[in-house]
């Protein structure tokens, strides 16, 4: 990862998932797998498809700045260890929501893994969180730029995931 011209740093490959996921840049990288642990010694593996994601910025009192990441994935499960014989359709239906709430923690784990790189560690803006205040609220990103306060550090974060299974 870059710092303006300045390497800064380097992200692994479930950070690199995790970015894409964010920013929506690489169409290829976001439809993939994903293998996590499900009960005991067993996994599950979803493939992941059709990615939809944005970046919200949120300027309240032309000072404090939020920005919202939005993202919406299709998943369907690809392969799991152990073999369910499922007895009726809520028995399904309990097996798939507990699926998407491991999930869900899964990704939003890795979510906030880069995210937490990014502010911490490299105190950079690779997600392009300025570009999206300046195509939103120039006035108020020429401003804070002015001011020397256009700081993504300190910037407060909300995401929001829909995953649909």
């Amino acid at each position: 990862m870059f710092k303006k011209d300045k390497l800064v740093g380097f992200i692994n490959n479930e950070e690199t998932m995790a970015y894409n996921w964010i920013t929506n840049k690489n169409i290829n990288s976001q439809i993939g797998a994903l293998t996590f642990p499900y009960k005991e010694n067993n996994y599950i593996t979803l493939e992941l498809s059709e990615l939809e994601s944005k970046i919200v910025p949120n300027v309240t009192n032309k000072t404090d700045i939020s920005f919202t990441i939005e993202i919406k994935k299709t998943v369907e499960i690809a392969e799991q260890q152990q073999m369910k014989n499922f007895s009726s359709n809520e028995d399904v239906v309990h097996f798939i929501e507990e699926i998407e709430k491991i999930a869900e923690s899964e990704i939003e784990g890795k979510i906030i893994q880069v995210l937490s790189k990014a502010q911490d560690e490299f105190q950079a803006d690779i997600f392009g969180f300025g570009d999206m205040l300046n195509k939103k609220n120039p006035a108020v990103w020429t401003q804070m730029k002015k001011i020397g306060r256009l700081n993504f550090q300190t910037s407060h974060l909300i995401w929001m995931c829909k995953w649909k299974f």
